[in-house]
């Protein structure tokens, strides 16, 4: 739920898309070699992901400028404490 919100509030600024590439840098630490792989090659390798966490949003967070500040983000985990799943 909290990701939910931080995507909808978020998708301007490039925070959610900061955060899904934290994941993926972080599941997957050799990326950067992967991309040298022919696309042939590279095709038959799966991406390795996993849901999305609070972590990877104050990763996010600490890299891009973003109008939405610390304030913003306890407010949407209080919301979600309250009234999330």
């Amino acid at each position: 739920m909290l990701a939910q919100s931080h995507q909808r509030c978020c998708s301007r600024t490039g925070m959610m898309q900061q955060a899904i590439w934290h994941m993926v840098r972080e599941e997957n630490p050799n990326i950067y070699q992967l991309a040298k792989l022919p696309f042939d090659e590279l095709k038959e390798r799966p991406l390795k992901i996993r849901g999305l966490e609070a972590r990877d949003f104050e990763d996010a967070f600490e890299k891009i400028r973003s109008p939405i500040t610390r304030t913003d983000i306890d407010q949407y985990e209080e919301w979600n404490r309250n009234f999330g799943e």
